[in-house]
């Protein structure tokens, strides 16, 4: 057997490239070898053209969330049997692979390297990211697959159009700072042409103060939200988002949040769910009669006619009736006569003459008369503007704010008065300091801006310290806006010598 020569066989180009792929991923030759049987079974009897379309589904949705149970595989399917069946067809080919959770389902499931890419070739892998089992933490585990439920659930709804879960979400933001909720869908009612884009938020437990503000916050800035979907855990997390929401109507406006339990959510059937706004109004999606309808476009105001004021014409009794043709009068020609003798020496007698000073006296009365009423008018205090509308002068009206207060640590903030007239408002401020502590805060400015931010007025505070059980108000503030405006939000520039101080803006909603 001396003279046998071994020959070499040649790399294919294909086995090369995959051969440098693994070689920069730091992958050994075992994991090679199985990636050329996969191969194999791809070409073979795993032929990735077999698959069907259901399978195909499964293995986005696998893409997308990263890992799912088979709690999560069966609202795919509906069938637990095909749904177990499925399973292990993938499972024979390599598609998928199963892994610990150590968490309740103790078995995950997630796609293969070959599983991406036999998903790529069939053009239907949407996301950049893949998962990586070394990075697997069971912190995120409760909150991916209720996500992952929600997502196939509303997916299947028949108003609910293009859902995108947050990995699709990342290349279609406009700015890094814009928030990403876990799902995004356009919500399109049959009858109506307007079509809402809706964000889903997954809320299982109780964020702390600080996250829920700067959520909400992130939230006010997404213009292109209309609605906002809040799935939550427990009722206490659906309660505390809910009375925030309601609390910053003002912010959030025109966008409309709606809540609801998860587990009722995923319980409805045939999409037949009901959701509340802030107010507690409940509302159904069921697509049959759907009572959760896009915001209908206001009309436009009519613009005000002017009253016309109708005079009557007194005729004569003799007047002819005005259906019948009457000629003019014929006016006889004025017939000049000489004045009579001496009547021209006694006008001129009566006006230079000693009769004079009567008239004179009551000249000067009603000189001093119009002098007093132009000194009232000049120096009097600024009376009501007359009202148009209603023929009288209009008062100041007293406008309620939507809470009576508002908590800020030890400090409570309330508006005590709220004023409208016209265009003109005013309002002031209230302190109210609860703990008997030594220490406080230094209320250095007070701003007032409208719905777009734009700054309505500003005003600098003197001595508005509150130290212990202290309350402090504020002077009335006036400031012009539109007669309409109802939603405001004040700013207060505190010193931060406690950790309640600092800069606080507060949105409030008048009524």
């Amino acid at each position: 057997m001396m003279g046998m020569v071994v020959k070499k066989s040649k790399k294919t180009e294909g086995e090369k490239l995959e051969t440098k792929e693994k070689e920069k991923t730091g992958n050994g030759g075992e994991e090679l070898i199985e990636e050329k049987q996969d191969e194999k079974q791809v070409k073979g009897k795993g032929d990735p053209k077999a698959l069907t379309e259901k399978m195909l589904d499964l293995m986005e949705r696998l893409a997308e969330y990263g890992f799912l149970t088979m709690a999560e595989i069966h609202f795919i399917f509906g069938n637990k049997t095909w749904a177990y069946g499925v399973m292990n067809e993938l499972r024979r080919q390599g598609i998928v692979a199963d892994f610990d959770t150590h968490m309740s389902p103790r078995k995950g499931h997630y796609l293969t390297h070959k599983g991406y890419r036999v998903l790529g070739r069939f053009h239907r892998l949407k996301v950049g990211l893949r998962f990586n089992l070394d990075r697997y933490s069971t912190f995120i585990f409760r909150h991916r697959l209720a996500c992952a439920k929600a997502g196939i659930t509303l997916a299947k709804h028949p108003n609910v159009k293009e859902f995108l879960p947050e990995s699709r979400l990342w290349k279609r933001r406009k700015k890094a700072t814009d928030k990403l909720c876990d799902g995004e869908f356009w919500y399109k009612v049959p009858d109506h042409e307007k079509a809402e884009r809706v964000g889903l938020e997954v809320e299982l437990t109780l964020k702390n103060q600080g996250k829920l503000d700067e959520s909400m916050e992130q939230l006010g800035h997404r213009k292109d939200l209309d609605q906002v979907w809040w799935l939550c855990g427990d009722q206490t997390t659906l309660k505390a988002v809910q009375r925030e929401a309601n609390r910053r109507d003002y912010w959030l406006a025109p966008q409309r949040h709606f809540f609801i339990l998860l587990d009722d959510f995923l319980a409805a059937k045939d999409g037949k769910a009901y959701l509340t706004d802030p107010e507690g109004q409940a509302y159904t999606i069921d697509a049959a009669k759907p009572t959760l309808l896009p915001r209908q476009p206001e009309p436009e105001p009519e613009a005000p006619v002017a009253p016309v004021t109708f005079y009557p014409v007194r005729l004569p009794a003799d007047a002819p009736a005005r259906t019948e043709h009457v000629p003019p009068r014929e006016v006889p020609p004025v017939k000049w006569e000489p004045s009579r003798p001496g009547f021209i020496e006694r006008l001129e007698s009566f006006r230079y003459g000693p009769d004079w000073d009567w008239f004179k006296a009551g000249l000067e009365i009603a000189v001093a008369l119009t002098a007093a009423a132009f000194l009232f008018w000049r120096f009097a205090p600024l009376s009501p503007p007359t009202s148009a509308a209603s023929g009288g002068p209009a008062r100041w009206r007293n406008l309620k704010p939507n809470a009576v207060y508002w908590s800020m640590g030890d400090l409570r903030f309330s508006l005590p008065v709220v004023q409208v007239r016209g265009e003109d408002f005013r309002l002031s401020v209230e302190l109210e300091r609860v703990s008997e502590y030594w220490g406080g805060c230094v209320l250095k400015t007070i701003s007032i801006e409208n719905i777009k931010g734009r700054e309505l007025g500003r005003w600098p505070v003197k001595d508005g310290s509150v130290f212990g059980r202290e309350t402090w108000t504020s002077t009335l503030m006036t400031f012009r806006a539109p007669a309409a405006t109802r939603r405001l939000a004040v700013t207060l520039d505190m010193g931060a010598s406690l950790q309640e101080c600092g800069i606080r803006r507060v949105p409030v909603s008048l009524k």
